[in-house]
């Protein structure tokens, strides 16, 4: 048995994963396991509760790795461990948290793939409508932004009062500091593995940036009961000369338009949701709701266009910017600027969140995969395999 784990990444959706869900986050390493000829054992880590406390999800990973420990009919071969989006962040938990406690992960090179370290960046702009429309209506995707990992990760979290006519950037969240403060307590990063990340995003500074006035989308309802909700919704960006940091506008006339909610977005001093980094389209995902819950019709809607996810800085976890992530990125790590021991980044265009048809992101993974044999065993402090209860 050769193992490769890969922990389940980022769900874009309020529940339990469906089987179409994992499948699709699989099929990317099956077919990179298949295309070139690695001969690995691929098995796949997925949870009840996907959204829950990182730290919850992390004892999962642990149990699995045991558990793959034991079937392995070849004890001298290590493990392998590939944590796409939220997955790498779990994974890194894991890993650090069982070298902690002396536990056995045999583990030799953990890959983490554009995962948010230092934070991921859904736009204001969906915040902002997702929980006003979780003030008027029952708002699935209200839910789903207000759950611990989602907290636990964004880098910029709003607070909505309502009819207020500015909102506050929360950055970051409690839940966010309680989890960054317990992963430092417990080592920050493993140390007995070979750790390598990859960021879909490029590393020279060039980034998505929306237009001046440009408009994201405008709703507007057409039946009677959605107009009594809400009428109009518009998401635009206020004229702004400054590219690192644009002003979100998010505009509802509820109650039929007897009611202006009107929102300008106060946000830190970068914007991270137009930075360079993997790329995401969350705004479609709030354009979906609205056609699901308010029927309406959708005009100036640019909402298929990506924005920023996981930032470049974010997935390569680079200390010493002050926050920045427009900074240029160095082509290697070193210690002093980052836990990595290599890494790799877009040098064509800012890719899809997890997106790893760039053929120099496969060529880095397998070329790490192939160094792998029976003789390279993870580092060790002598630590004995134990059960995690």
């Amino acid at each position: 048995m050769k193992p490769l784990v890969v922990v389940d990444a980022f769900p874009r959706r309020f529940g339990p994963a469906s089987y179409a869900d994992v499948y699709d986050r699989l099929k990317i390493v099956l077919e990179l396991n298949q295309e070139k000829q690695l001969g690995l054992d691929v098995l796949m880590v997925t949870y009840d509760s996907p959204l829950d406390d990182l730290r919850a999800n992390a004892m999962v990973i642990i149990e699995s790795l045991l558990l793959t420990n034991k079937l392995k009919t070849d004890s001298s071969r290590p493990n392998i461990l590939i944590g796409p989006s939220m997955g790498g962040l779990i994974a890194r938990l894991a890993l650090t948290y069982a070298e902690n406690q002396k536990i056995d992960h045999q583990v030799a090179q953990f890959f983490s793939l554009d995962s948010p370290h230092q934070g991921a960046a859904l736009p204001l702009c969906v915040q902002t409508g997702a929980f006003s429309f979780g003030l008027i209506s029952t708002f699935t995707f209200t839910k789903w932004l207000d759950q611990p990992a989602i907290n636990q990760m964004l880098k910029e979290k709003v607070t909505v009062q309502f009819l207020n006519e500015t909102i506050t950037v929360l950055s970051p969240h409690p839940a966010r500091t309680e989890y960054l403060n317990w992963q430092q307590s417990i080592g920050s990063h493993p140390k007995q593995c070979k750790n390598y990340a990859l960021s879909d995003g490029r590393g020279d500074q060039t980034s998505y940036y929306p237009q001046p006035a440009s408009y994201a989308f405008t709703w507007k309802a057409t039946t009677v009961w959605s107009k009594l909700l809400v009428k109009e919704v518009d998401m635009y960006y206020a004229p702004s000369q400054n590219q690192q940091q644009p002003t979100p506008i998010f505009d509802a006339y509820l109650l039929g338009g007897l009611i202006a909610n009107k929102r300008q977005i106060n946000q830190l001093k970068y914007s991270w949701e137009t930075a360079p980094g993997g790329q995401d389209t969350f705004i479609q995902m709030i354009v979906g709701y609205l056609q699901e819950y308010l029927k309406g019709v959708i005009s100036n809607n640019s909402s298929s266009g990506y924005h920023c996810f996981i930032p470049t800085m974010s997935a390569l976890d680079i200390v010493g910017g002050n926050d920045n992530p427009f900074l240029s990125v160095p082509s290697k790590p070193n210690g002093q600027i980052s836990w990595f021991d290599d890494w790799i980044y877009s040098t064509t265009t800012n890719l899809f969140h997890c997106d790893l048809d760039d053929t120099n992101m496969q060529d880095f993974i397998v070329n790490y995969i192939n160094q792998v044999s029976t003789t390279q065993q993870p580092k060790s402090d002598g630590s004995k395999c134990c059960v995690c209860c």
